[in-house]
């Protein structure tokens, strides 16, 4: 559940969505559908999520990934994360923040608005930052006085 946050930057809605087919484990991908706020898409699965993912589906009865999951349970999930992180604040959307800036660290734009399943690229330029050191550089770089 917690890889499905951080390697995929999923939203706690994407996670109801998911079925056992949506991943693919021969290909190493997961097929994320559309939701009300997102785009669909495929993304590649991270090495470390691969036996834990194969693991659970063995055992997994139903067609839906996440059965029994439900608001309450993921409100709980996170409360114990952030007891682990000690005083690190984790939540859903945190932590797809962080992922996403990531992205954007080494990722160019409409790949990164691609893996977060965003439908318009000014979803995805909310997360850019501004290196302050870059700014910085430009600054006196251009600026008629230097």
């Amino acid at each position: 559940l917690l890889g499905l946050y951080v390697f995929q930057g999923l939203r706690s809605q994407e996670l109801y969505l998911l079925k056992r087919s949506d991943i693919d484990l021969q290909q190493g991908k997961i097929y994320i559908p559309s939701g009300a706020r997102t785009a669909s898409r495929s993304l590649a699965l991270h090495p470390l999520q691969m036996l834990p993912l194969q693991s659970y589906l063995q055992d997994l009865a139903s067609e839906e990934l996440f059965p029994a999951l439900n608001k309450n349970e993921l409100q709980y999930f996170f409360r114990r994360l952030q007891d682990l992180g000690k005083g690190t604040c984790y939540t859903a959307k945190g932590i797809r923040a962080m992922v996403i800036i990531n992205w954007l660290k080494v990722q160019s734009l409409r790949q990164v608005q691609y893996n977060a399943g965003h439908r318009y690229i000014s979803s995805t330029e909310r997360y850019l930052i501004n290196d302050i050191a870059e700014l910085k550089v430009t600054v006196a770089k251009y600026h008629p006085l230097n």
